[in-house]
């Protein structure tokens, strides 16, 4: 079995958008220095089989759009405590957009994922549309060049969807706290 490295995140609600307007005006937060990245768009279509294969054993498969390019992602569960959640997570490029029926592409997500789905075809389950505004956390420090983030902070507005793009809900909002370079300690000092 192929390894497959561990995602480390903190994920926060919001109550509401003011909330994640005064985080992005931030420049620093505790010990560590925020660094404005940009805004982008994602919309993300989650996949599962008729029957809930992947549910049932405890991944979730998205494909996601971020500019003109395609990934597909997969989350096994993983440890929880409170807001942080570490688990193991793969993504790999698309060469375009995603077929209907979605099919794994050849390689390690097709490697990890064909003995839950037997064969059985991906169908879309929900959609998410999310304007991310990102900061990276950076420890302080008198380097000439920038200090790699410890973290990335993503302040996201989502909307879902059913898979036939109805609106499911209203818009929520969200805080994600990711580690990059850092340790799972300052991804929860951050939260």
């Amino acid at each position: 079995r192929l390894a497959v490295p561990a995602e480390v995140e903190a994920k926060l609600l919001a109550d509401r958008g003011t909330v994640v307007q005064a985080i992005a005006r931030l420049r620093q937060l505790g010990e560590y220095v925020l660094r404005p990245r940009g805004t982008v768009r994602l919309h993300s279509v989650y996949l599962d089989t008729a029957s809930f294969a992947l549910a049932r054993h405890g991944v979730a498969l998205r494909v996601r759009r971020h500019g003109r390019r395609w990934e597909a992602t997969a989350k096994w569960a993983g440890q929880s405590a409170g807001s942080l959640h570490q688990r193991p997570e793969l993504t790999v490029s698309l060469p375009g957009p995603p077929a209907d029926p979605f099919t794994l592409p050849d390689g390690p997500l097709r490697t990890h994922l064909c003995a839950v789905l037997v064969g059985q075809p991906l169908r879309p389950i929900l959609i998410t549309d999310i304007r991310r505004r990102l900061l990276d956390a950076v420890r302080p420090g008198p380097r000439a060049e920038p200090a790699p983030a410890v973290a990335e902070i993503a302040l996201d507005r989502v909307r879902l969807s059913a898979a036939d793009g109805t609106s499911a809900t209203d818009t929520y909002w969200e805080v994600e706290i990711e580690r990059r370079d850092g340790r799972k300690r300052d991804v929860s000092r951050i939260a």
